[in-house]
C-alpha cells in the first residue's frame, strides 16, 4: 500500500478503533490502533523520502522526531 491509499485508510482506522473502544472490544481496539500506526508509518516514510532537513515546512517536523526513522 502507497502512502496515498495508507493516508486515506487512516482515519477510518481511527475512529473503528474509538468505536471499539466505546464497545469493550479489546481486540478490535488492538487491531485498529495497529493498522494506523503501520500506515502513519508509511506516510511518514514517504515524507522523510521526499524532503530532506533543509525543507522549511517538512525539515522542522522531520528533526521534531514526530517521524521515525527519516534517515
Amino acid at each position: 500500500m502507497g502512502p496515498r491509499a495508507a493516508g486515506r485508510h487512516l482515519p477510518a482506522h481511527l475512529m473503528r478503533a474509538d468505536a471499539a473502544d466505546l464497545d469493550a472490544d479489546t481486540d478490535s481496539a488492538v487491531a485498529h490502533a495497529n493498522a494506523t500506526t503501520r500506515r502513519a508509518d508509511l506516510i511518514a516514510q514517504d515524507l522523510a523520502h521526499r524532503f530532506d532537513l533543509t525543507h522549511p515546512l517538512a525539515g522542522p517536523l522531520l528533526k521534531s522526531g514526530l517521524v521515525p526513522n527519516w534517515t
